[in-house]
């Protein structure tokens, strides 16, 4: 029974070497088309906002669902935020998080 926990379906190895390689081709085009260039106006203001917006998309949701206490902590990390780098308001919300769930649970 173990030794199928360990085993690799060769579909399941075709997929993820799929995944693999389209993440590597989406990561190298970009330094490909933009590594020479220094983008301006309208484009450089969206790349340079790119970050920012893919970690709200990935965040949002959790907080969407996640109660009061994540509503909370995503405050304290937004306050922290316009302080800090954002490494540290990072590490400020889920600090936060943490704390709050020890002290309720």
């Amino acid at each position: 029974m173990t030794a199928d926990l360990f085993t690799l379906h060769p579909t399941a190895l075709l997929a993820l070497s799929g995944m693999a390689a389209g993440t590597y081709l989406t990561r190298i085009s970009g330094f490909l088309l933009l590594g020479h260039l220094r983008p301006q106006g309208r484009l450089g203001a969206a790349l340079d906002a790119l970050p920012g917006a893919v970690l709200i998309a990935l965040v949002a949701p959790q907080v969407a669902a996640g109660g009061v206490l994540m509503w909370v902590a995503s405050a304290v990390t937004i306050v922290a935020a316009r302080r800090l780098p954002t490494l540290l308001a990072i590490v400020a919300g889920v600090a936060t998080l943490l704390l709050l769930r020890w002290v309720v649970a």
